[in-house]
């Protein structure tokens, strides 16, 4: 996906925001900012939004000196969701059609995303999950996603963010595990999972979790290792969550089923659904 001309506002804020969770210091946040906007001066528009968000958060990092800013809402979103993790894993074993009900639930996790500016409230979060896993699904590309994952050799499944990526876990426990290999983000950015995240959530325990290289919120290719690059042309099927994913993937030729939540307008109009809606398309 490319960059629109409506994410600009979207930059800034992110900057903004970031700036002043890594320093009380004015400076550091004029610097952040003029940073960003000398960046955008020269910005190729055909650039995936995550590549932009890249920058930004890299920029932080080199200015404050902090090197991971959302650590400790990411161990709170974990421990969060890890406390709902034995109600939800009752409700999908229990439901009619547990594949439906676990991809539901790992695209409702998707709203824990402190790069899209929504209310990360522990109440409204919850809400919002109970909300979302009532919503139907296209009975197409479930039963696409059903054969393939039966069929498939090799399957990679692209994680998202901390804390969603226990509803993750929920959904790959019913998938045949022995095929599947998580990427996570090679470095800290926002609150997107890594190696730790998925140690401390256990997932290491039941799947082979590698991470791409790199540190965009998302999977920009050229940025990626060879490692993620070799697993990716030699998988079958992908499975990527989330918004990041889908705007540095989508064009990228490999058979992928997206899961997400359309938080963002732009992304939402570029697909052609509402903002909100859920997004569980091959």
């Amino acid at each position: 996906m490319k960059t629109y001309i409506d994410c600009i506002s979207c930059f800034i804020k992110q900057a903004i925001e970031v700036g002043r969770l890594v320093s009380d210091d004015e400076i550091v946040h004029h610097k952040l900012i003029r940073k960003v906007v000398d960046r955008l001066r020269d910005y190729d528009f055909q650039l995936s939004p995550p590549e932009m968000g890249q920058y930004i958060y890299e920029q932080a990092r080199l200015i404050s000196g902090v090197k991971d800013p959302y650590k400790k809402q990411k161990k709170d979103f974990n421990h969060f969701a890890t406390e709902l993790y034995d109600e939800f894993h009752q409700a999908v074993t229990q439901s009619a059609d547990p594949v439906r009900a676990a991809i539901l639930l790992a695209i409702s996790g998707n709203i824990i995303d402190f790069g899209t500016g929504h209310s990360m409230d522990h109440d409204k979060i919850d809400e919002n999950i109970r909300k979302t896993i009532a919503e139907p699904l296209d009975d197409t590309v479930l039963t696409q996603f059903k054969e393939q994952t039966a069929s498939a050799e090799k399957i990679l499944y692209i994680a998202d963010n901390a804390g969603e990526i226990v509803f993750d876990k929920l959904l790959i426990e019913l998938l045949p595990t022995k095929k599947i290999t998580v990427v996570v983000r090679g470095g800290y950015i926002i609150n997107d999972v890594t190696m730790q995240d998925a140690i401390d959530i256990g997932l290491t325990d039941i799947v082979t979790v590698i991470d791409n290289g790199d540190n965009s919120p998302g999977c920009v290719l050229d940025r990626c290792s060879d490692q993620f690059k070799q697993a990716l042309a030699e998988t079958d099927m992908v499975i990527a969550k989330g918004q990041g994913n889908f705007e540095s993937l989508e064009n990228s030729g490999y058979n992928i089923f997206f899961l997400l939540k359309a938080k963002c307008s732009v992304l939402a109009k570029h697909i052609g659904v509402k903002q909100g809606s859920i997004v569980f398309r091959k």
